[in-house]
């Protein structure tokens, strides 16, 4: 495929320094693939704010060697933001990102010779509708966690059910969800998202010095978007059952819930076992991962769950709820489950494996034989050759 292009749709994408981090999993994944294309574009339409907004503000039109990313400004109803009385499937009417990406094409007279689009709307939808136009194979990741899939399901929207019939494969992270997308397309595959190669095994020691953490501290660490899908008040809430003063817990990131997350904190008089930490680099990330005693992976919803593979590349024993990803991915040697939401659950399983003797290097290779980019990118390079040829 050395001759051949490839378009990447995309809702939202990283600019060139990395300030802004959506979708950093589709970044990862070019790197490892590029070597195989003669040009890759991304295109990744941008709500116009003027400039109030951070993406609006940082992402501009780059490229790093073949790969060009394009941020044509459009305009939307976020899903996230509600407005009464639009819902979000009729939000889906009141969007112009299909006609940015394709004026973005045009504009820049691109070529390309299949597309792969990320979610299902916008991406998905204006891939199909360029397939119309250019004759071109569409092969779709369908990202949404657990939640968001459902939603769309029941909407039963023309413009979702368009997307997932007209593309010419489906791509799904995890295997449970496969069934559902099969009701609209018979052509659905299983290929997970990879680690981060920043995260790597570091000495416990040297990295708790590093952090001026006490060696003989126990803590359990978390990080990700502070909202309430990501379950982080059922860490805290789990503090509140475990009586070892020695047991402590931080939790890294940002996002508008991090103030409920904060006050529910001081309401359960726990400022001295749980501390919100700011967000963080990935290099200070993997130094915090490799510090702590156990990975907490609490979200209630999630269709896989990057932040636990980024753990488990450390070698460290990950804690995580039984939402989809979760379930397919822990196992007995890298971790254990709780109940989804049970905060008290999730304090035994804390409690329990806290002071249990984990192989680290076991962990390590686990998340190498089937998180890592280079075997997933060769498998998707497998699926681009089957469409293409």
């Amino acid at each position: 495929m050395k001759n051949k292009n490839l378009l990447v749709l995309v809702p939202d994408y990283p600019d060139e320094k990395n300030k802004m981090l959506g979708s950093i999993f589709v970044k990862e994944q070019l790197f490892h693939i590029s070597e195989y294309f003669n040009n890759i574009y991304v295109i990744a339409p941008v709500l116009n704010t003027f400039g109030i907004t951070a993406q609006d503000k940082y992402c501009k039109n780059y490229k790093i060697n073949n790969i060009s990313v394009y941020f044509p400004r459009c305009w939307f109803y976020p899903r996230v933001v509600e407005i009464f009385p639009i819902s979000n499937s009729k939000k889906l009417s009141f969007d112009n990102r299909y006609s940015v990406i394709r004026k973005t094409i045009k504009d820049n007279n691109l070529k390309f010779d299949l597309i792969h689009s990320h979610m299902t709307f916008p991406a998905t939808y204006a891939a199909c509708k360029l397939k119309e136009e250019y004759h071109v194979p569409v092969i779709a990741t369908i990202h949404e966690d657990s939640g968001w899939l459902n939603e769309e399901l029941g909407m039963n929207n023309e413009k979702i059910n368009y997307a997932w019939k007209n593309a010419d494969m489906l791509i799904r992270v995890n295997k449970t969800e496969i069934p559902l997308l099969k009701q609209y397309n018979d052509n659905v595959r299983f290929v997970p998202n990879g680690f981060t190669e920043t995260y790597i095994p570091l000495n416990q020691m040297l990295c708790r010095e590093g952090l001026n953490i006490n060696i003989h501290q126990k803590f359990v660490f978390a990080y990700g978007t502070m909202n309430e899908r990501k379950g982080f008040q059922t860490l805290i809430e789990a503090m509140s059952y475990i009586k070892d003063s020695n047991i402590k817990c931080y939790i890294s990131g940002s996002g508008e819930y991090k103030s409920f997350l904060h006050n529910l904190i001081v309401g359960l008089g726990l400022r001295h076992k749980v501390k919100l930490l700011d967000f963080m680099s990935d290099t200070a990330l993997c130094n915090w991962i490799n510090a702590s005693d156990l990975f907490i992976f609490p979200s209630l919803k999630e269709s896989f769950g990057i932040t636990q593979v980024n753990a488990l590349a450390c070698g460290s024993p990950v804690i995580a709820s039984t939402n989809v990803g979760s379930n397919e991915i822990i196992c007995s040697a890298c971790g254990e489950l709780y109940n989804v939401g049970d905060a008290e659950d999730l304090s035994l399983k804390i409690i329990y494996n806290i002071d249990k003797h984990w192989d680290h290097k076991s962990i390590r290779k686990y998340a190498e034989l089937h998180y890592s980019w280079k075997g997933i990118s060769n498998q998707l390079i497998y699926l681009y050759e089957e469409l293409i040829d």
